[in-house]
């Protein structure tokens, strides 16, 4: 290459492309200078090439290098240059690489920074890798990718996204992102991201205490580590799995793993590491041993703990060994022991808290060592520097650093140390540097230099006695037991069961276990070797064995979607409802399916009859399991995935997917339960299984059902004493009659689907048994059951009973319990499917009239609303989250629901208006930034009847177009309310709102919007505020409106409105200004709605000086920009044209000036009655210095009648004198009510309080 790197000097694409291949060999070798040198060569000749994009990779692939070399300021400065090209070729791909690339950068500066720095750079990371995932979001087929390489950026991102987290220490989100990565990665056969998302995961676990999840996850790692032909990724995971087993208390698992480790390496350093760990594995499993086998002393102890202390901490097990440095410290105190014996104690714990990240710990326990060193300074100055590391990293000012080393440099000093104090005033360099303090720089740098002229100390003298004393690990050969890992170490080893046994007892036979204690069957059910598992049960191996973590074969089929071999193993005998071992977190097999997504499975294990209820550990149900899959993966499942998981769902509910429906059961009664009397068989309607008695959820009859369901009594029993005896008083109330009827029915759980038998009654004879009757309860038909009355009971059913019942046919979470009163009324004989009740045959409905049942709303008693969105999340199949139950929790005592900027999903929306269905009393709805979309408004629309009280509704922000904001206007037109509160018409709804905001919402001009919003100013007559801010309307929204929108502004009440962000231009406003009333408007924004006009203040001064105007704010930023001196001397006269006037805006306009500000202020001073009191000018063409003349017009202004209380300007190159003067002034007026804010570029005038 470098020959013909010298032949191709001039072509300059070939040497372009030569220059690329040498810097991307010398990068994989690690030589990063010589690297960087070729990258930008490349880039040179890309750029006289004019070749953006080819510029753009070159400046990527240096800061790849750089950030290879931890430069990482240097990296982030070509990245941004990476990008920056990238956007300017509109290379979607290329920029969705370079915010990732920079993500990545900032995720690994932060591992080398202190805590602050560190949130910082995370925060960073996180925002690039998310606008990275938006641009992956927005990519399309055009793009050149085909859709698995889109997925396997999205997957890539979400995989950072929780490193992100992961390095912030949030358990939650990193799990989450990288399930979602993981699910991407599986789908589209990613191995690379699958192996990161396992092996990550792991970790997560481990942190979590669930050492059983970590290794089932570094299994998966592993086997993709063999996939991908990746030495080093399996010594990775090798090395992990005894890490992990050492957390879960298994060295001699541990020990086996480091061994397959060190047969996978290349490297003398990679070797070091694992002997080292290997031989802290080998001391806790012996020092364990040592426990178990003897009882220990408090002397043993102190020992014991050190040992194991030392061991955990060399594994890089911090937690582990900070609990065992704590014993060890205690039980050197029980001892007495000197205070040289207890330095070490003191010393490893800091030591280890500080690797562990925890600098106040590490602080403390260093001043606890201080305490004791007495006069040995050589170590205090040690243990100071140590000290000023940790506050270094905490993040402490240079003050707090500075007292720390020169305690330190006190102790070198008493040490009489030249090299101690050379050592400690090079520390002290290098954070003067880093803080900039050039005076305290100069004077240490001048100290060091004659500090090492005297005792002629080079450079490198300061090396401390640990780095001179240092052994070198790898000189030792490796611990013998490192090197006699046998092949049968590797695979499963079976012992013969005797030739000699008898026959019936061979099906003993052992079976030895692998070094994570998986027998044969395991690792067949892990494999889906249904051929060897059959084998392995035909020859009675046990089928519940556990491996060392308490996973039985069972579990293992269940989670890796063997459906067949999970029914072999049950027919086998395996428990179904097994709850694993210690380490499994109560996980049983259905748990465990769920929580995968194996919906075959979990179908299998239901129908086999397993514990849907069971909980792990968690609290989570194999329900919750499953919903949780389905939140990370719902935007990659197919539609008949999404249909068999709403299949199941319905199983773990324990509903019916069916219909329910009234279905005639044959009921048999006989005088002997064993035998069928078929000559005296009578029919009975009866509901199917899995319904239940609507009267069970009564409050009045909880109790009865109670007693019912825990009584001894068979159903047969039950309903006998229950019914057929009460229904021989004829005397009995028809009401009371219906109650025990239904009472005595109980629920489907406490009947029976075969033929019942019962002891036959001749006097009084038995009624039919239930009948349905239809009752509409406002526009809702409900289907009640009720017994069939004679003619004599239905005689007694009063007009004035009370009877509560369950509205079976609305879902519980839209109407609570509900009181309904019910009349009789009379109706005719005609046979209807849609009003008629059940008739029994002997006695045809066409002969007899029926009841019909009209029901009326009372009341409403309703749970809180945190316990109706948790029933309308499960009713959808949603997600719960807790952050919004929360606010819906604050809703019900402040009346205010504000869910600002959760960026809600269809479904999570759905569930919010389910929730909020008759809460009348919200007064104040905010959902703006959540992009709810016209599919979001029109669930919204269904329930805004309900909140009769609702004064303030903001949708600003959500993507709704005027084909969704039609459906608000339809709502306003009709009179009766969706939802059947009442059955009586009634006024149109929102008649109380008096704020409504729909800003930043794509409505355009067109005739659908204009039609509507005339219709919402006809509808709404309270409304006072309006926004419509940045809704992309022009002129043609008053063209295409003709007369109509500017009659509806003229005769409306409106006072407020903001149509700010709108290209209205001067037509536009003049339309809007003749068709406002300035007699009622009182705030009006036109800011950036006429940025090419030259005549905004000639059109309002006819607005503003009629007789009666009442304006008090008026925004006009970016308004002024090439006007006229005239309409700059309106301008200046506002507050005369209109006194009412009390906030001005100005912002963003160039030729508002500090002269021009003065004449406002002037002329409002002037006028005694304009009312001015506030006034912005940022953005201006505002210079320093401050002219006395402003200063005393603001003087002026401010000792008038109505006095400023708000000036905030921006002022270019604004000098601490002026800032000084205007302050002062400021002051001078308003006191301690005075509150000043300044910089170079704004100064803030304000009144914090009323003087």
């Amino acid at each position: 290459l470098i020959a013909s790197k010298g032949a191709a000097t001039h072509d300059k694409k070939e040497l372009c492309r030569i220059c690329n291949e040498l810097g991307d060999l010398l990068f994989e070798n690690g030589s990063f200078e010589k690297s960087i040198c070729e990258f930008q060569h490349a880039k040179e000749i890309h750029e006289v090439l004019q070749d953006t994009i080819g510029a753009a990779v070159a400046c990527r692939k240096i800061g790849d290098c750089y950030c290879n070399m931890e430069q990482y300021d240097k990296a982030l400065q070509f990245q941004y240059q990476h990008l920056t090209l990238a956007q300017q070729c509109k290379d979607q791909v290329e920029t969705q690489r370079a915010l990732a690339t920079l993500g990545r950068t900032y995720l690994c500066q932060a591992e080398t920074q202190n805590q602050g720095m560190r949130i910082s750079s995370l925060e960073r990371a996180e925002k690039m890798f998310l606008k990275a995932l938006d641009v992956c979001m927005s990519l399309k087929d055009t793009c050149g990718l085909s859709l698995t390489e889109q997925m396997a950026m999205r997957g890539r991102v979400y995989l950072n996204l929780g490193l992100v987290w992961d390095a912030r220490g949030v358990e939650k989100e990193t799990g989450d992102y990288l399930q979602k990565a993981l699910t991407i990665s599986e789908k589209y056969a990613l191995e690379e991201v699958q192996y990161l998302c396992h092996y990550n995961l792991a970790g997560i676990y481990v942190r979590s205490s669930k050492p059983a999840q970590a290794l089932r996850s570094l299994e998966l790692a592993l086997e993709l580590a063999g996939k991908l032909h990746s030495m080093s990724k399996e010594r990775e995971v090798f090395i992990q799995m005894a890490l992990t087993n050492l957390h879960a208390g298994n060295a001699a698992a541990a020990k086996h793993c480091l061994k397959k480790a060190y047969k996978v390496t290349s490297g003398a350093d990679e070797s070091a590491r694992i002997i080292k760990l290997f031989k802290a594995a080998v001391t806790i499993e012996e020092v364990t041993e040592l426990f178990e086998t003897s009882a220990q002393d408090d002397r043993q102890l102190f020992e014991a703990h050190e040992k194991l202390g030392d061991a955990f901490s060399d594994a890089g097990i911090f937690k582990m060994a900070i609990s065992h440095y704590k014993k060890m410290l205690d039980c050197g105190q029980r001892l007495g022991c000197p205070a040289e014996q207890l330095i070490p104690a003191y010393v490893s714990l800091a030591q280890t808290y500080a690797d562990n990240c925890q600098p106040d710990d590490a602080i403390s326990n260093y001043h606890f060592e201080l305490e004791l060193r007495g006069d040995d300074h050589v170590q205090k100055c040690k243990t100071w520097l140590n000290v000023a590391e940790q506050e270094e990293f905490r993040g402490d000012d240079y003050k707090h650093l500075s007292r720390s080393y020169m305690a330190a440099f006190s102790c070198a000093k008493r040490a009489n140390s030249p090299k101690l104090q050379v050592r400690v005033l090079k520390a002290l360099v290098a954070v003067q540097t880093a803080f900039n303090e050039k005076k305290h720089l100069a004077q240490t740098q001048r100290k060091l230099a004659e500090l090492q002229a005297k005792y002629s100390l080079g450079p490198e003298s300061d090396a401390s006695d640990e780095e001179s004393e240092l052994a070198d690990a790898t000189a030792n050969s490796c611990p013998e037991d490192l090197n006699d890992l046998t092949s049968s170490d590797d695979d499963l080893e079976e012992a013969e069961a005797s030739s000699s046994a008898p026959a019936c007892i061979r099906y003993k036979k052992t079976f030895k276990v692998n070094e994570k204690g998986e027998t044969p069957l395991h690792v067949a059910c892990i494999k889906g070797n249904l051929k060897k598992v059959r084998s392995l049960l035909s020859e009675g191996h046990p089928v519940n064995v556990r491996d060392n973590c308490g996973w039985t074969p069972l579990h293992e089929a269940a989670n890796h979607d063997h459906k067949a071999l999970v029914e072999l193993l049950l027919d086998a005998g395996a428990d179904i409802n097994d709850r694993g071992g210690e380490l499994c977190n109560g996980i049983t097999p259905l748990i465990d399916a769920a929580s995968c997504g194996n919906m075959d499975v979990v179908q299998l294990l239901i129908k086999r009859g397993a514990n849907t209820l069971a909980k792990d550990t968690n609290g989570s149900t194999a329900l919750r399991s499953l919903q949780d899959w389905y939140a990370r993966t719902a935007e990659t499942l197919e539609e008949d995935s999404l249909q068999q998981y709403k299949e199941i769902l319905h199983l773990l509910k324990g509903e019916k997917t069916e219909t329910h429906s009234v279905v005639e059961k044959e009921v048999v009664l006989s005088c002997d339960k064993s035998q069928a009397n078929t000559s005296s068989r009578k029919r009975f309607p009866l509901s199917s299984p899995g319904t239940q008695s609507p009267l069970l959820h009564s409050p009045t009859l909880l109790r009865h059902a109670d007693n019912e369901k825990n009584g001894d009594k068979d159903w047969g029993e039950t309903f006998s004493h229950g019914v057929l005896e009460q229904y021989g008083n004829e005397n009995m109330n028809a009401a009371d009659t219906y109650r025990n009827t239904m009472l005595a029915l109980g629920s489907s759980t406490q009947r029976s689907n075969s033929l019942f038998h019962f002891q036959s009654l001749t006097s009084p004879p038995l009624p039919p048994a239930v009948t349905r009757v239809k009752v509409r309860i406002g526009e809702s038909v409900l289907l009640i059951p009720l017994p069939w009355f004679t003619r004599t009971t239905r005689q007694g059913l009063r007009e004035d009973d009370d009877i509560i019942v369950e509205d079976s046919a609305v879902d519980s979470t839209q109407a609570g319990s509900t009181k309904r009163k019910h009349s009789d009324n009379e109706a005719s004989a005609a046979d209807s499917d849609e009003d008629s009740a059940y008739s029994p045959p002997e006695e045809p409905s066409t002969s007899r009239s029926k009841p019909k049942l009209q029901g009326i709303v009372q009341g409403w008693d309703q749970p809180p609303l945190s316990q109706r969105y948790a029933q309308a999340c499960s009713s959808l199949n949603a997600v719960r989250y807790k952050n919004i139950s929360r606010m819906l929790q604050d809703a019900e005592s402040s009346h205010i629901l504000c869910l600002r900027g959760l960026a809600l999903s269809h479904v999570v929306f759905l569930s919010v208006t389910k929730t909020l269905q008759g809460q009348a009393n919200i007064r104040e709805l905010h959902l703006p930034c959540n992009n709810i979309g016209d599919l979001g408004l029109e669930s919204l629309v269904k329930v805004l009847p309900d909140l009769t009280n609702l004064q303030v509704l903001n949708l600003a922000c959500n993507n709704i177009t005027s084909t969704g904001l039609a459906h608000l206007t339809g709502l306003l037109k009709t009179t009766r309310s969706p939802s059947g509160v009442s059955t009586v018409a009634r006024q149109i709804p929102l008649q109380a709102l008096t704020s409504l905001d729909i800003s930043n919402n794509p409505f355009g001009c067109g005739s659908g919007f204009a039609s509507s919003l005339c219709e919402i100013l006809t509808t709404l007559p309270s409304l006072v505020f309006l926004s419509l801010s940045a809704c992309e309307l022009t002129p043609k929204l008053f063209q295409h409106s003709g007369l109509a929108l500017t009659t509806m502004l003229r005769g409306h009440g409106l006072q407020e409105l903001d149509i700010s962000y709108n290209h209205l231009e001067a037509l536009g406003v003049e339309l809007l200004l003749r068709s406002l009333r300035s007699s009622q408007v009182t705030r009006l924004n036109l800011g950036h709605t006429m940025v090419n006009c030259n005549h905004l203040t000639a059109l309002l001064q006819p607005f503003l000086s009629l007789r009666g105007a009442v304006l008090q704010t008026l925004c006009m930023d970016n308004c002024i920009q090439n006007c006229q001196r005239e309409d700059l001397d309106l301008m200046c006269r506002l507050p005369v044209i209109c006194p009412s006037l009390q906030c001005l805006h100005l912002s963003f306009n160039r030729q508002v000036t500090l002269p021009v500000l003065q004449r406002l202020l002037c002329t409002s001073a002037d006028c005694s009655d304009s009312h001015l009191q506030e006034l912005v000018a940022v953005g201006c063409s505002v210079v320093s210095p401050v002219s006395s003349d402003f200063c005393d017009a603001l003087t002026q202004k401010l000792t008038c009648d109505w006095p400023l209380k708000c000036l905030i300007i921006s002022c270019q190159g604004c000098s601490k004198m002026d800032r000084e003067v205007l302050s002062h002034l400021w002051r001078d007026t308003w006191s301690e009510a005075a509150a000043v804010h300044g910089t170079e570029q704004i100064v803030s005038l304000t009144v914090c309080k009323s003087p």
